[in-house]
């Protein structure tokens, strides 16, 4: 009886449009429904490597950061996420230095999947920018956590120069792809956003910011780098009159754990980047159906409903909701 009702909701899912898609998984979020046919978006680490050593990053601390993807696990992956509609390949990494990246936008162009690229723009130049461009990602974003000295002090091993030149080719070609700053903020670079900002007018183009939190042993924040108490919110009107601020925290609720899904290099499953505790599964070797309802996934998604995921509570679309 499960098995029927499971493949009639993913028939069913499958014929929505993306929005469609979003309503009724969001649907399942607000009924507190732990059941979620298959992920909407994957993140997927096609490589371990990156060419910074970026001084908030965890990567120095984590296992197979000198593997890459292979692209005929690239496509057994893919012959195992059916309904994805999207993808970004990144976790702790620079995807533009996977030997095959190109290959595998080509490869998930030709399945209707979408690429939402974060980069550190540091590897571009004018003929993989124009390689790049012509696969027409959705959505390119660069990760600026500073500005001129201060973020060759973050992004050890970045030049500014070369990445705002690369930044500004970019976005004077994209021809309608969305291109936009992302910067990760917390305490010790807090005085870099009113500049951020007056860069991203600059090259006129939105800047979104996020926050990083660190936590003890015991799950708890530390409070020594996070945000966590302030929401950063940001409104740049025609890309003029640039304003920020600190606002109290809008309730809204993680929705990752039922539309999207993590996996790193090596093919193991996780419910988002921050979650290393909990590993769902390999999908070189579980089928992603199986892996995406096993029972520590619905357990993983009710604990996020009540507020039990220790690992969740300094997340800052977490702490939005409780």
């Amino acid at each position: 009886m499960k098995k029927r009702f499971a493949k009639g909701y993913l028939d069913h899912l499958k014929r929505q449009n993306f929005r469609g898609k979003l309503r009724i998984l969001s649907y399942n979020v607000r009924h507190n429904e732990i059941f979620s046919p298959h992920p909407l978006s994957a993140k997927i680490e096609i490589n371990g490597s990156c060419n910074l050593d970026c001084i908030m990053c965890l990567r120095k601390s984590l296992p197979n950061r000198d593997k890459y993807m292979s692209k005929k696990q690239f496509i057994t992956l893919l012959d195992n996420l059916p309904s994805i509609v999207q993808w970004s390949p990144h976790g702790y990494n620079e995807p533009l230095l996977h030997p095959e990246f190109f290959d595998f936008v080509k490869e998930t162009n030709n399945r209707n999947i979408s690429l939402y690229l974060v980069t550190n723009g540091t590897v571009l130049n004018k003929k993989n920018a124009d390689k790049l461009l012509k696969l027409e990602p959705e959505e390119i974003r660069f990760s600026i956590d500073g500005v001129g000295g201060e973020y060759e002090h973050i992004r050890k091993g970045a030049e500014w120069d070369k990445v705002v030149k690369n930044i500004k080719y970019v976005s004077e070609n994209t021809n309608g792809i969305n291109v936009r700053i992302y910067s990760t903020i917390w305490k010790k670079n807090i005085n870099q956003v009113p500049k951020l900002i007056k860069f991203a007018e600059k090259m006129n183009l939105p800047i979104s910011f996020s926050d990083i939190t660190w936590k003890n042993d015991f799950g708890e924040s530390t409070q020594e780098n996070s945000l966590r108490e302030n929401d950063i919110s940001l409104d740049l009107e025609n890309n003029s009159n640039a304003r920020f601020g600190f606002s109290q925290p809008k309730k809204r609720s993680c929705t990752l754990p039922w539309l999207s899904i993590y996996v790193d290099v090596i093919g193991n499953c996780y419910p988002c980047t921050d979650t290393f505790k909990y590993l769902m599964g390999n999908v070189f070797t579980t089928h992603i159906k199986e892996i995406y309802n096993s029972p520590g996934f619905k357990t993983f998604r009710k604990n996020s409903l009540d507020g039990s995921n220790f690992e969740c509570r300094s997340c800052l679309a977490w702490s939005k909701n409780f």
